[in-house]
């Protein structure tokens, strides 16, 4: 078997044989059901090519350039064309996915060049225009016809949705074991535990030059993930305390840092190292800082965890 690739399209798996000395004839067709039934999808040829003998080179080597390119449009013709209005939309979405000019509904996904990419892109492009099914349905069905029929069976079905843990992101959360061998490691001397941080440093929007904006943006952030909430509990039950949303104010850990100085020099690293000393003294459960510098656009670090 090799791949071939056609006018800049999908690449394509294609099988020769060469019929054995006691064999009348070989079904193409037959050997590519054979493979179907051995193989992963993505490794059944989309042809088989029969062949008196393989075409060698001169060091008595297989002659790749030599093999026939075969004609996958014939395959293509003995398929019918769509029918439904499910089975026109997904034949569209095939030709779009795959790059070729036309689909029958038979034509199997992978004989046509689908690969495992594909179909997740088929998925994707199925979904938005309001069809559902999964990659793995197409791996297991492989046509235009067998989705449809797919569709139809399922299509009274109600998705499956997972319930909501109790509380949701809020409350008490066990800590990893990770997390419970740090905490043994210091006994009951806890004093070298002032914080537990991350930090990372964010180049702000060129346009963004107000320390509300700022705000507004983390105030959205803290409200949408619920660890950006969580202080360490150590009394009881150790573990992580995850407040509401809305219970960490923004504005009360969002401070202004005036830098005379252009990013990435020396003392605009120094202050932002200082102001984030500052802020781990505070112990705020997450924070921001807006370093500006005269000439240049506004800097933010947030936190994403801190105790």
């Amino acid at each position: 078997m090799t791949t071939l690739e056609r006018d800049g399209g999908a690449a394509r798996i294609v099988g020769y044989v060469v019929p054995a000395n006691d064999a009348q004839t070989v079904d193409p067709e037959a050997v590519i059901a054979f493979a179907g039934s051995a193989l992963a999808p993505y490794m059944v040829p989309a042809a088989v090519v029969v062949l008196d003998e393989l075409p060698m080179t001169a060091n008595g080597k297989l002659d790749r350039r030599a093999l026939p390119v075969p004609d996958l449009r014939a395959t293509q013709a003995r398929s019918r064309a769509a029918e439904s209005d499910t089975e026109r939309t997904l034949a569209a979405l095939f030709v779009d996915v795959l790059g070729v000019e036309s689909v029958g509904v038979d034509d199997s996904f992978f004989s046509m060049g689908g690969d495992s990419i594909m179909s997740i892109q088929l998925v994707a492009r199925a979904r938005d225009a309001g069809l559902v099914f999964t990659p793995r349905d197409v791996f297991e069905v492989k046509s235009v016809a067998g989705l449809a029929v797919l569709l139809a069976s399922t299509k009274d079905d109600e998705p499956e949705v997972l319930e909501e843990l109790p509380g949701g992101g809020v409350g008490h959360v066990p800590l990893l074991p990770v997390a419970q061998w740090w905490l043994d490691r210091l006994g009951s001397d806890l004093q070298g535990l002032d914080s537990f941080s991350q930090a990372t440093l964010l180049n702000a929007p060129h346009g963004l030059r107000s320390v509300e904006q700022l705000t507004a943006a983390l105030q959205v952030v803290l409200d949408r993930h619920d660890i950006l909430r969580a202080r360490l509990e150590l009394d009881g039950e150790r573990g992580l305390i995850v407040g509401d949303p809305g219970s960490v104010a923004a504005e009360d850990i969002c401070r202004v840092v005036e830098v005379e100085a252009e990013p990435g020099t020396a003392v605009f690293d120094a202050a932002i190292v200082a102001a984030w000393v500052m802020h781990v003294e505070n112990s705020t459960p997450s924070g921001a800082r807006w370093c500006g510098s005269s000439g240049c656009p506004a800097y933010a670090t947030p936190a994403g965890c801190s105790w």
